[in-house]
């Protein structure tokens, strides 16, 4: 008996399907500066990091829409140091931190493998003399 089920279930497939495409390859709270030297850790903004793809997005929660958003591209440029990572695509610098360097790990894996499919360029603090 077809009583609308086969629709329902393709509703319930693609529903799934989209969830997944939505879903961020890494997300959670960590450090934020867009832009300029940071004289103190209050000028540092906590906020919900998501990576998506090549596209980096910052919001106040989880919940709330996306605040600004940073596509890494060919041009882009990451220096990395023990607790953070500086990002430059464009004419956007974002400046993330973490609490310690085991915490950082993880997200600099993650945007390094988004970059390398850009074809960013890579670099270690320590080798550019920060």
């Amino acid at each position: 008996m077809c009583d609308g089920s086969l629709d329902d279930l393709e509703d319930d497939i693609m529903a799934e399907f989209e969830v997944e495409e939505c879903k961020p390859d890494k997300a959670g709270w960590l450090k934020k500066r867009q832009t300029g030297p940071a004289v103190s850790l209050e000028d540092w903004q906590v906020m919900w990091i998501a990576i998506k793809g090549p596209r980096i997005y910052w919001q106040e929660s989880e919940l709330h829409a996306a605040a600004g958003e940073l596509v890494l591209t060919s041009d882009a440029v990451i220096l990395t140091a023990r607790k953070s990572l500086e990002i430059v695509a464009g004419n956007t610098t974002l400046l993330l931190l973490a609490a310690t360097a085991e915490e950082l790990l993880p997200w600099r894996e993650s945007i390094e493998a988004a970059a390398l499919d850009s074809a960013a360029i890579i670099c270690d603090a320590k080798l550019v003399g920060r």
